[in-house]
Protein backbone atom coordinates (compact mmCIF):
# COMPACT_ATOMS: atom_id res chain seq x y z
CA UNK A 1 0.00 0.00 0.00
CA UNK A 2 0.92 3.41 -1.45
CA UNK A 3 1.14 5.04 2.72
CA UNK A 4 1.63 8.50 0.93
CA UNK A 5 -1.78 8.12 -0.84
CA UNK A 6 -3.32 6.39 1.48
CA UNK A 7 -2.41 9.62 3.94
CA UNK A 8 -3.12 12.52 1.92
CA UNK A 9 -6.10 11.02 0.01
CA UNK A 10 -8.37 12.07 3.33
CA UNK A 11 -9.82 15.88 3.68
CA UNK A 12 -7.95 16.41 6.71
CA UNK A 13 -8.51 17.85 10.53
CA UNK A 14 -9.93 20.79 10.86
CA UNK A 15 -7.56 23.91 12.23
CA UNK A 16 -7.79 22.08 16.01
CA UNK A 17 -7.40 18.86 14.93
CA UNK A 18 -10.52 17.59 17.04
CA UNK A 19 -12.33 16.30 13.66
CA UNK A 20 -11.13 14.02 11.54
CA UNK A 21 -13.08 14.07 7.59
CA UNK A 22 -12.52 11.19 6.00
CA UNK A 23 -12.00 10.20 2.08
CA UNK A 24 -15.77 10.27 1.57
CA UNK A 25 -16.40 13.61 3.47
CA UNK A 26 -17.53 12.01 6.79
CA UNK A 27 -16.87 13.83 9.80
CA UNK A 28 -15.46 11.70 12.67
CA UNK A 29 -14.61 12.55 16.15
CA UNK A 30 -10.16 12.98 16.93
CA UNK A 31 -8.68 11.81 18.69
CA UNK A 32 -9.75 7.77 18.33
CA UNK A 33 -10.18 7.93 14.31
CA UNK A 34 -6.81 9.60 13.99
CA UNK A 35 -5.41 7.22 16.21
CA UNK A 36 -6.88 4.76 14.09
CA UNK A 37 -6.07 5.98 10.87
CA UNK A 38 -2.27 6.06 11.89
CA UNK A 39 -2.78 2.24 13.05
CA UNK A 40 -4.08 1.08 9.86
CA UNK A 41 -1.62 2.62 7.78
CA UNK A 42 0.98 0.88 9.36
CA UNK A 43 -0.60 -2.17 9.03
CA UNK A 44 -1.72 -2.73 5.73
CA UNK A 45 1.56 -0.85 4.48
CA UNK A 46 3.54 -4.05 4.09
CA UNK A 47 0.28 -5.82 2.00
CA UNK A 48 -0.71 -5.03 -1.42
CA UNK A 49 -4.00 -6.73 -3.35
CA UNK A 50 -3.86 -8.31 -6.14
CA UNK A 51 -6.22 -10.66 -8.26
CA UNK A 52 -5.70 -14.20 -8.18
CA UNK A 53 -6.54 -15.52 -11.74
CA UNK A 54 -8.29 -18.33 -10.93
CA UNK A 55 -11.85 -19.72 -11.27
CA UNK A 56 -12.87 -17.97 -8.34
CA UNK A 57 -11.42 -14.51 -9.04
CA UNK A 58 -10.19 -14.34 -5.43
CA UNK A 59 -8.51 -11.20 -3.91
CA UNK A 60 -5.41 -12.49 -2.07
CA UNK A 61 -3.31 -10.39 0.24
CA UNK A 62 0.60 -10.92 -0.16
CA UNK A 63 3.61 -9.30 1.53
CA UNK A 64 4.67 -7.61 -1.82
CA UNK A 65 6.90 -4.75 -2.78
CA UNK A 66 8.27 -6.08 -6.25
CA UNK A 67 7.87 -3.10 -8.22
CA UNK A 68 9.87 -1.33 -5.62
CA UNK A 69 12.33 -3.76 -5.47
CA UNK A 70 13.05 -3.21 -9.09
CA UNK A 71 13.10 0.49 -8.65
CA UNK A 72 15.41 0.42 -5.78
CA UNK A 73 17.78 -2.14 -7.98
CA UNK A 74 17.59 -0.68 -11.31
CA UNK A 75 16.48 2.73 -11.28
CA UNK A 76 16.87 4.60 -7.80
CA UNK A 77 20.35 4.45 -7.33
CA UNK A 78 22.18 5.86 -10.55
CA UNK A 79 24.09 8.83 -10.59
CA UNK A 80 24.97 11.63 -12.96
CA UNK A 81 26.15 10.08 -16.48
CA UNK A 82 30.15 10.82 -16.11
CA UNK A 83 29.73 10.59 -12.69
CA UNK A 84 31.94 8.42 -9.95
CA UNK A 85 29.37 7.04 -7.19
CA UNK A 86 29.91 5.89 -3.84
CA UNK A 87 26.78 3.86 -2.33
CA UNK A 88 26.95 2.27 1.40
CA UNK A 89 24.28 1.13 4.06
CA UNK A 90 23.15 2.37 7.09
CA UNK A 91 21.37 0.75 9.88
CA UNK A 92 19.06 2.33 12.28
CA UNK A 93 19.84 2.24 16.19
CA UNK A 94 16.80 4.78 16.74
CA UNK A 95 13.38 5.23 15.33
CA UNK A 96 13.78 8.06 13.16
CA UNK A 97 11.25 10.73 12.80
CA UNK A 98 12.00 13.69 9.68
CA UNK A 99 9.50 16.00 7.98
CA UNK A 100 8.14 17.18 10.89
CA UNK A 101 7.44 20.89 9.37
CA UNK A 102 5.44 19.84 7.04
CA UNK A 103 1.52 19.97 7.24
CA UNK A 104 -0.15 16.82 8.05
CA UNK A 105 -3.79 15.72 8.77
CA UNK A 106 -2.09 13.90 11.61
CA UNK A 107 -0.31 16.90 12.76
CA UNK A 108 2.79 14.91 12.94
CA UNK A 109 4.24 14.18 9.32
CA UNK A 110 6.74 11.67 8.36
CA UNK A 111 8.15 12.38 5.35
CA UNK A 112 6.82 9.53 2.70
CA UNK A 113 7.89 9.39 -0.94
CA UNK A 114 5.00 10.60 -3.07
CA UNK A 115 5.46 7.88 -5.77
CA UNK A 116 6.24 4.46 -4.00
CA UNK A 117 5.09 5.48 -0.09
CA UNK A 118 7.50 4.36 1.55
CA UNK A 119 9.81 6.88 4.04
CA UNK A 120 13.20 7.71 3.02
CA UNK A 121 15.61 10.67 4.11
CA UNK A 122 16.11 13.31 1.28
CA UNK A 123 19.05 14.10 -0.05
CA UNK A 124 19.00 17.64 0.92
CA UNK A 125 18.75 16.69 4.70
CA UNK A 126 21.71 14.38 3.96
CA UNK A 127 23.78 17.27 2.87
CA UNK A 128 22.65 20.02 5.56
CA UNK A 129 23.24 17.35 8.24
CA UNK A 130 26.76 16.84 7.09
CA UNK A 131 27.18 20.52 5.62
CA UNK A 132 26.12 21.48 9.85
CA UNK A 133 28.79 18.76 11.78
CA UNK A 134 31.61 19.58 9.37
CA UNK A 135 31.44 23.54 10.26
CA UNK A 136 30.53 23.00 14.03
CA UNK A 137 33.18 20.30 14.66
CA UNK A 138 35.93 19.48 11.75
CA UNK A 139 35.62 23.77 11.62
CA UNK A 140 37.22 23.42 14.96
CA UNK A 141 40.51 21.33 13.54
CA UNK A 142 40.86 23.23 10.49
CA UNK A 143 39.61 26.35 9.33
CA UNK A 144 38.83 25.36 5.59
CA UNK A 145 36.42 23.30 6.86
CA UNK A 146 34.52 26.02 8.66
CA UNK A 147 31.44 27.56 6.28
CA UNK A 148 32.82 29.12 2.99
CA UNK A 149 36.20 28.00 3.94
CA UNK A 150 38.18 26.01 0.73
CA UNK A 151 37.40 21.86 2.00
CA UNK A 152 33.79 23.09 3.08
CA UNK A 153 32.96 24.40 -0.41
CA UNK A 154 34.26 21.33 -2.76
CA UNK A 155 32.18 19.29 -0.27
CA UNK A 156 28.88 21.42 -0.07
CA UNK A 157 28.92 24.72 -2.29
CA UNK A 158 28.67 27.97 -1.74
CA UNK A 159 26.45 31.01 -3.03
CA UNK A 160 28.61 31.31 -6.34
CA UNK A 161 30.02 27.91 -6.90
CA UNK A 162 28.13 24.26 -6.79
CA UNK A 163 29.45 21.28 -4.60
CA UNK A 164 31.47 18.55 -6.19
CA UNK A 165 29.89 16.33 -4.32
CA UNK A 166 26.08 15.07 -5.09
CA UNK A 167 23.70 13.97 -2.44
CA UNK A 168 21.09 11.41 -3.36
CA UNK A 169 17.57 10.45 -1.50
CA UNK A 170 18.52 7.51 0.58
CA UNK A 171 15.67 4.73 0.19
CA UNK A 172 15.09 1.71 3.21
CA UNK A 173 16.20 -1.53 1.62
CA UNK A 174 13.76 -4.09 0.25
CA UNK A 175 14.94 -6.27 3.10
CA UNK A 176 13.45 -3.70 5.45
CA UNK A 177 10.95 -1.75 4.17
CA UNK A 178 7.97 -3.61 4.43
CA UNK A 179 8.48 -3.19 8.27
CA UNK A 180 9.83 0.19 8.21
CA UNK A 181 6.71 1.91 9.54
CA UNK A 182 6.66 2.51 13.26
CA UNK A 183 3.83 3.33 15.41
CA UNK A 184 5.17 5.56 18.37
CA UNK A 185 4.06 8.03 21.01
CA UNK A 186 5.30 11.57 22.68
CA UNK A 187 3.90 12.50 25.73
CA UNK A 188 4.31 16.43 25.87
CA UNK A 189 4.33 17.52 29.87
CA UNK A 190 2.45 21.56 30.30
CA UNK A 191 0.28 21.78 27.42
CA UNK A 192 -1.45 25.01 27.85
CA UNK A 193 1.79 26.31 29.13
CA UNK A 194 3.91 26.00 26.11
CA UNK A 195 1.45 26.83 23.81
CA UNK A 196 2.23 29.14 20.69
CA UNK A 197 1.78 33.12 20.71
CA UNK A 198 -1.24 32.94 18.40
CA UNK A 199 -3.11 30.04 20.52
CA UNK A 200 -2.82 31.89 23.61
CA UNK A 201 -4.96 34.75 22.18
CA UNK A 202 -7.25 31.38 21.11
CA UNK A 203 -6.77 30.62 24.57
CA UNK A 204 -7.31 33.53 26.65
CA UNK A 205 -10.52 34.29 24.29
CA UNK A 206 -12.32 30.51 25.07
CA UNK A 207 -11.28 31.48 28.91
CA UNK A 208 -12.53 34.67 30.09
CA UNK A 209 -9.25 36.36 29.17
CA UNK A 210 -7.35 34.17 31.69
CA UNK A 211 -3.59 33.48 31.13
CA UNK A 212 -2.67 30.20 30.90
CA UNK A 213 -2.20 28.13 34.55
CA UNK A 214 2.16 28.30 35.36
CA UNK A 215 3.52 24.36 34.79
CA UNK A 216 2.93 22.50 37.72
CA UNK A 217 4.49 18.92 38.65
CA UNK A 218 1.12 17.16 38.74
CA UNK A 219 0.05 18.38 35.41
CA UNK A 220 -1.26 14.91 33.38
CA UNK A 221 0.95 14.12 30.52
CA UNK A 222 -0.87 14.14 26.84
CA UNK A 223 0.06 11.12 25.07
CA UNK A 224 0.68 11.95 21.13
CA UNK A 225 0.90 8.75 18.81
CA UNK A 226 2.65 9.33 15.52
CA UNK A 227 4.85 7.69 12.71
CA UNK A 228 8.16 6.92 12.86
CA UNK A 229 10.53 5.67 10.82
CA UNK A 230 13.13 2.18 11.27
CA UNK A 231 14.91 0.50 8.55
CA UNK A 232 18.16 -0.13 6.60
CA UNK A 233 18.88 2.70 4.23
CA UNK A 234 20.58 2.83 0.97
CA UNK A 235 22.94 6.09 0.62
CA UNK A 236 24.51 7.20 -2.73
CA UNK A 237 27.49 9.80 -2.68
CA UNK A 238 28.63 11.24 -6.73
CA UNK A 239 31.44 13.22 -7.40
CA UNK A 240 31.49 15.09 -10.91
CA UNK A 241 35.59 14.11 -10.98
CA UNK A 242 35.93 10.42 -12.07
CA UNK A 243 38.99 9.81 -10.57
CA UNK A 244 41.18 9.64 -7.89
CA UNK A 245 40.98 12.96 -6.33
CA UNK A 246 37.36 12.07 -6.49
CA UNK A 247 37.34 9.48 -4.81
CA UNK A 248 39.31 10.69 -2.13
CA UNK A 249 36.85 13.84 -1.40
CA UNK A 250 33.62 11.14 -1.78
CA UNK A 251 35.19 8.98 1.40
CA UNK A 252 35.90 12.45 3.88
CA UNK A 253 32.23 13.07 2.45
CA UNK A 254 31.23 9.51 3.60
CA UNK A 255 32.66 9.52 6.60
CA UNK A 256 31.22 13.07 7.19
CA UNK A 257 28.12 11.63 7.11
CA UNK A 258 28.65 8.43 9.56
CA UNK A 259 29.82 10.92 12.12
CA UNK A 260 26.98 13.32 11.98
CA UNK A 261 24.54 10.77 11.75
CA UNK A 262 26.14 8.37 14.76
CA UNK A 263 26.38 10.83 17.26
CA UNK A 264 24.49 13.73 15.90
CA UNK A 265 21.32 12.08 14.27
CA UNK A 266 19.29 13.55 11.60
CA UNK A 267 15.15 14.36 11.33
CA UNK A 268 13.41 15.17 14.29
CA UNK A 269 13.64 15.21 18.15
CA UNK A 270 17.76 14.34 17.87
CA UNK A 271 18.02 15.99 20.91
CA UNK A 272 15.97 12.57 22.61
CA UNK A 273 18.23 10.22 20.75
CA UNK A 274 16.03 9.86 17.35
CA UNK A 275 18.13 9.61 14.36
CA UNK A 276 20.82 7.78 14.85
CA UNK A 277 22.16 5.63 12.62
CA UNK A 278 25.40 3.43 11.71
CA UNK A 279 27.25 2.19 8.56
CA UNK A 280 26.20 -1.45 7.75
CA UNK A 281 28.67 -3.47 6.56
CA UNK A 282 27.74 -5.33 3.53
CA UNK A 283 28.55 -9.06 4.04
CA UNK A 284 28.56 -9.80 0.45
CA UNK A 285 24.59 -10.29 -0.46
CA UNK A 286 23.16 -8.31 -2.92
CA UNK A 287 21.63 -6.05 -0.86
CA UNK A 288 19.42 -5.16 -3.77
CA UNK A 289 17.65 -7.80 -3.53
CA UNK A 290 14.32 -9.11 -1.08
CA UNK A 291 12.55 -11.92 -0.91
CA UNK A 292 9.30 -9.79 0.59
Amino acid sequence: MNAYFYMTKHGGFNGSATMFKDDKGTQKTDPLNKINLIEEVISNFEKELTIKENDEQQLEQKSSYNLYMNRFKFQLFQPLNGHLPSPFFISPTSNLWIGTGSTSITETLLTLHRIYGVPYIPGTALKGMAAHYCHRYLGKENEKFLNGGDYFNILFGSQDYRSFIYYYDAFPTPETVAKSLKLDVMTPHHKDYNISPSEQVEYKRLNGNVEPAAPRDDDSPEPILFMSARANFKVLLSCENDDEAGQHWLDIAKEIILQAIRYEGIGGKTSTGYGRFKEEVWDGKDQNEGNR
